[in-house]
């Protein structure tokens, strides 16, 4: 809390600062809250910020406590007690730039066109096309000098005395003053562009839809048509297609008039849209389909093994099943034909072994075309430690992978089957279902029943290590063992996503909780509220309001780190969300868990610390905590070069700043 607090402070978050602050005085020990409490009273005696209310301002402590009236318009934040604030004098009215102090006294009442923050602490200033400098905000100006260029004038120009040269040298500690930049050109819409006309600053576009990442690539699409996003928000593949697929081994599938091709993460077309049919890579071979018959492509898109066939399957443990005349052939990546088969149907190998049928009787073959399990059996399970279940004439046995009975079972099981794959990559069990009497319970490999037949129903798939189980309507947890859990208690859990699930607390399901893998309530649901499941750390929580959904984000404890203010969102790179609502833009840092609040109407280079944002036709910076570090006061901005200089365009005149959006002064 303390370290918290000082790095607030050190960002010029002086309200923020104080909350940590006063929580360090709380909760720790006796020197470091002395040290808080010290700091709090400085923070209240030296800084000021501003709170709004009904589109004005008003001077506060950084308690948040109001000192003056809400009259102030458009101000910038206060600086070494001093802040800018706007205004209209005069008649007609005409906008006019103030410098107020913590106090609320205005220091310059006639006001002037611009007031610039200059570095080291003076302030630029303009009317109409005079112009002139103060090197603290209780000075007056001593020369007012013409300038009709597109940049300020040098210091050079505005010194009458040499005091002015004095500060500059003062501030610099020495070192010659930065030379004005070469003067940049705008493009139609005002933005800065290098000498090819491209613009420093690309605000973020908004896309129809944005899939999850896989391999680092995202599908998305606009206007119907479709590409993949890579991981920092930029469309490699082009907009064009008309479906694509999910990356997998390190490339995307395209369908373009209904024929399928194949693109890599640079964007490079591996294959052009031609073929029928294209699958994923599976060791390094896909299957795809030409004229009606089917082969297999490698990565290079070269068709390694011709399309004769009228099946194929994919690879694996370096063998594939093939049709070609109603037989089926076992293939090797080569294309080699290693044999010719009178089975049915032969599945794919896993851990050197197949399901083939012969009529309807299923058995299994080895790598070696052997029949380890001799395909009399109207039912069999897959292998778990070497032993699998089989059914023949109502009668169940356990087989071990050589295909030995080592028991038969004795009762008459409707149904015995494994969990399913896919989902249970993190099922350590060793347990298969079973069905008997309307009733399921489990079964071991030795044929032992750890559940007795009492469970109504048993989910087929087991997530997170727990298997839902239901009792009377009722629904509890086992884990792969067997144990119970928690008892059938909830109308309906829905499965685990990070370690969490959803339940219906109350019977008409308007009341959802969400609990552990220990079924402990973790938090309840807020009313007309509805949670999505846990990825990355996080849910989206949709809030149903009058006839407007809003859409916000909780953490694992159900607190909201992203506040239900948007009426969607969609993905804008690896671990990053646009927020968006009524033409606004904000933004959602996953792995941060920070945002940036939307009301603003353009948001450009989102990776970067110091985010662009545009708002009311002006440009500045902000934080990924939303924290404005810079106003929006700018008509055109670049980003910061390594220098730690930004150029900028305000009042008709570009110029630099530092990072603390203060004017370089040059010679």
């Amino acid at each position: 809390m303390f370290a918290s607090g000082e790095y607030l402070r050190s960002q010029g978050q002086y309200r923020d600062a104080v909350a940590r602050f006063e929580a360090a005085v709380q909760h720790c020990k006796k020197k470091e809250s002395n040290k808080a409490l010290a700091i709090i009273d400085t923070l209240v005696r030296d800084h000021r910020i501003w709170l709004q209310q009904n589109g004005k301002y008003a001077i506060a402590t950084v308690r948040g406590e109001p000192i003056t009236p809400y009259q102030f318009s458009k101000p910038e934040p206060f600086r070494n007690g001093v802040a800018i604030y706007s205004g209209y004098i005069g008649e007609p009215k005409v906008e006019k730039y103030f410098l107020v102090d913590k106090t609320g006294k205005t220091l310059t009442p006639a006001g002037y066109d611009a007031i610039i923050p200059v570095e080291g602490g003076g302030y630029y200033l303009k009317n109409s096309d005079l112009h002139s400098f103060i090197a603290g905000s209780d000075k007056t100006p001593e020369r007012w000098t013409s300038n009709s260029q597109p940049y300020p004038l040098p210091l050079s120009e505005l010194d009458s005395n040499g005091l002015l040269r004095q500060f500059s040298a003062t501030q610099k500690n020495g070192k010659e003053a930065a030379k004005v930049p070469g003067l940049l050109q705008t493009n139609k819409n005002g933005m800065f562009v290098d000498e090819s006309g491209k613009p420093f600053v690309i605000p973020m576009s908004i896309y129809g839809d944005v899939y999850e990442f896989n391999d680092g690539m995202a599908q998305v699409s606009k206007k119907g048509k479709w590409g993949y996003m890579n991981a920092e928000g930029k469309v490699v593949v082009p907009m064009i297609y008309d479906v694509t697929q999910a990356f997998s081994n390190g490339f995307g599938r395209i369908n373009q008039g209904q024929k399928w091709g194949l693109v890599n993460a640079r964007g490079e077309v591996i294959v052009a849209p031609v073929y029928e049919k294209l699958d994923d890579f599976s060791e390094g071979r896909a299957v795809m389909r030409k004229d009606g018959k089917m082969g297999y492509i490698d990565t290079t898109g070269s068709e390694v093994i011709p399309a004769i066939y009228s099946y194929a399957s994919f690879f694996s443990e370096g063998l594939a099943v093939v049709r070609r005349g109603g037989k089926y052939i076992v293939i090797d990546k080569a294309g080699t034909e290693l044999i010719q088969t009178e089975y049915q149907e032969i599945s794919f190998f896993k851990n050197g072994m197949a399901r083939v049928w012969k009529g309807e009787k299923m058995g299994f073959i080895d790598k070696n075309f052997v029949e380890i399990v001799e395909p009399v059996y109207d039912q069999i399970t897959g292998f778990i430690e070497g032993r699998a279940f089989a059914k023949k004439d109502n009668q169940w046995v356990i087989l071990d992978n050589k295909g030995k009975v080592l028991r038969k079972l004795q009762k008459s099981y409707t149904r015995i089957f494994p969990f399913q794959d896919g989902l249970t990559a993190n099922f350590k069990g060793n347990l298969m279902q079973f069905r008997i009497n309307n009733l399921s319970g489990l079964i071991n490999t030795n044929g032992e029943e750890v559940v007795k037949p009492y469970y109504d129903y048993i989910e087929s798939i087991a997530i997170c290590n727990r298997i839902v189980v239901t009792k009377n309507g009722k629904q509890g947890l086992i884990d792969p063992a067997g144990k119970e859990v928690l008892a059938p208690t909830y109308s309906h859990i829905d499965y685990f996503h990070e370690g969490l699930a959803y339940v219906s607390v109350s019977e008409d399901l308007q009341r959802v909780a969400c609990i552990d893998t220990n079924g402990i309530q973790v938090f309840e649901v807020p009313q007309k509220c509805f949670g999505q499941d846990f990825k990355e750390g996080f849910a989206w929580m949709s809030r149903f309001l009058e006839v407007s959904t809003y859409y916000g984000a909780i953490d694992a404890t159900g607190k909201f780190i992203v506040p239900p203010v948007a009426h969607s969102y969609v993905r804008c790179g690896k671990g990053q969300y646009l927020l968006l609502i009524e033409g606004k833009k904000g933004l959602f840092y996953v792995d941060e868990k920070t945002h940036i609040p939307p009301i603003y109407d353009e948001i450009a280079h989102p990776h970067a610390a110091w985010v662009m944002v545009k708002t009311k036709g002006k440009w500045g910076w902000t934080d990924h905590r939303g924290h404005e570090i810079i106003p929006c006061r700018y008509d055109a901005i670049t980003p910061f070069n390594e220098e730690d200089r930004a150029t900028v365009m305000q009042f008709g005149m570009q110029f630099q700043i530092n990072r603390k959006g203060e004017m370089i002064f040059w010679n």
